[in-house]
């Protein structure tokens, strides 16, 4: 960018006029934008401002855009004519500093870990580097009613500057999180300005919060206050209700802590953070904080093509697909990084108590003459039929499944198990893979989730695209508990 001054012309006959410019500065930064304004007595004013980029002015104020360091000092002028060709011209010289936001370090906050569990998120949680391969602007995450720090580093160059007194920084944040006025100083080699650890006197608000992002507005000056340039960092950002359970054991992912924020947001109460949360699993929707819906059995998946498929947590969270134990974790997870003292939520895991097999495999030799080894069927394990099956059929190989309860992201996902898992919240049920209940009771899940019980005959693993059987042991008796709780 070329940048042409045109300065006072001190040949012009009447320089009576006494023109001042505001604000009179004799520092500024590159690229920063201030606007001048020229005042002087008399009627009939006309104003002519040096020019930048070829362009000057004939207003009462002009914006100019502070260039590049190596061309500091900068003069700027205005020369003002009155209705009587009586004219006068202000000059002002200013030096110029190159600034920019490097880095900014959040402490007394919880470390956040990625979704596919390959990185934490850790210092310099907000980065801008020259030629943007480094950059980041990481999640972070506090407790309510607690106050965030955080150290600030820019990269600086200020020529021949001399600072006056010193130079002052701030920050200013959302609501009341203000960092105060407070001195930075430079590092060794004199190319950053430090700010050393700063705490922002006022707490986190008592209560769930997210900010997408938290934007911070981190304010210098060379002159004492006169002249600031404004610089920021932006952070997703939340505010749990407690402190988290020990990340070792139940580690901030990025998408429990988001779900649990967003899902209660402005909630301050163990029970209404559980209904928050409670809200996302309801509606059959649970997504990844990409957006990506997360699916129990997949689109769907048959009964053991479990490839894509997970049982863990963390492998939920990469595959976006997953059993019931994985959505079981997910919700429990959710809960422990919200830190809830009084709050224990529990897995329950269920399975069906009266063994069929034996009369099953029987009754596969009485129909098709051949143990069920023979036919390679070597896998053979008690089920119970989830809503919506027709078992009425006479024929206890005719079961047929029909659109039943529909899952997290899937309308007709696998609906046979020999095992499933809950979570029970004090004396509530919940069943997170269909985003139903809560129950009352492991009777009034089966009530309203089993239809009957059988047996699963299936190959082994290298023969999974092969036919699996279906054997009806009987119908789920009304208000007769038939699945017992185990340890999984």
């Amino acid at each position: 960018i070329m940048f042409i001054a045109i300065m006072c012309n001190y040949s012009l006959a009447n320089q009576d006029l006494i023109v001042s410019i505001s604000p009179n500065l004799n520092k500024a930064f590159e690229g920063q934008k201030i606007t001048f304004t020229a005042s002087a007595e008399g009627s009939g004013l006309s104003y002519e401002w040096s020019e930048q980029e070829g362009v000057g002015g004939t207003s009462e104020s002009k914006e100019y855009t502070m260039p590049s360091i190596s061309e500091s000092p900068y003069v700027i002028s205005c020369t003002v004519t009155d209705e009587n060709n009586v004219s006068g011209c202000k000059e002002i010289t200013i030096k110029i500093a190159k600034v920019k936001l490097e880095s900014v370090s959040f402490s007394n906050n919880h470390t956040i870990r990625s979704d596919d569990s390959s990185m934490y998120y850790t210092i310099p949680h907000y980065r801008d580097v020259a030629d943007d391969s480094e950059d980041r602007n990481y999640p972070i995450c506090f407790t309510r009613n607690t106050k965030m720090s955080a150290s600030v580093k820019w990269n600086i160059d200020i020529g021949s500057i001399t600072p006056e007194p010193a130079i002052i920084i701030e920050g200013t944040g959302p609501g009341d999180l203000k960092f105060l006025k407070t001195l930075a100083s430079f590092s060794e080699d004199g190319n950053y300005l430090i700010s050393g650890v700063m705490e922002c006197p006022n707490s986190f608000p008592d209560e769930i919060d997210i900010m997408e992002p938290m934007t911070i507005k981190w304010r210098l000056t060379l002159d004492g206050g006169f002249n600031w340039f404004d610089t920021y960092s932006h952070n997703n950002t939340y505010v749990t209700l407690g402190n988290t359970w020990d990340p070792t054991m139940n580690p901030l992912y990025h998408t429990s802590v988001h779900i649990g924020c967003e899902n209660a947001e402005g909630k301050s109460s163990p029970n209404d953070l559980i209904t928050g949360v409670w809200s996302a699993f309801s509606g059959g929707h649970v997504k990844r904080v990409d957006n990506t819906a997360l699916e129990y059995y997949g689109s769907p998946a048959r009964p053991y093509d479990l490839n894509l498929t997970a049982r863990t947590l963390e492998g939920l969270l990469l595959l976006g697909s997953g059993r019931c134990s994985a959505f079981q974790a997910l919700f429990i997870n959710i809960l422990r990084v919200q830190g809830c003292d009084n709050l224990v939520a529990s897995a329950l895991n269920i399975r069906e108590d009266v063994s069929y097999v034996n009369q099953a495999t029987t009754a596969y030799q009485q129909k098709y003459g051949n143990p069920p080894s023979v036919d390679g069927y070597n896998e053979i394990e008690d089920i119970f039929f989830v809503e919506d099956w027709d078992l009425d059929s006479s024929d206890k190989w005719d079961a047929i499944d029909q659109s039943g309860i529909a899952g997290q992201g899937n309308i007709n996902p696998l609906a046979v198990f020999s095992t499933h898992a809950l979570v029970q919240i004090g004396t509530q049920i919940y069943d997170p893979s269909y985003g139903t209940g809560p129950f009352t009771s492991i009777l009034d899940w089966e009530n309203n989730s089993v239809d009957g019980y059988g047996v699963l005959f299936y190959k082994s693993p290298s023969e999974l695209s092969a036919d699996f059987l279906f054997w009806i042991g009987h119908i789920d008796i009304e208000d007769t508990q038939e699945v017992e709780e185990y340890n999984n």
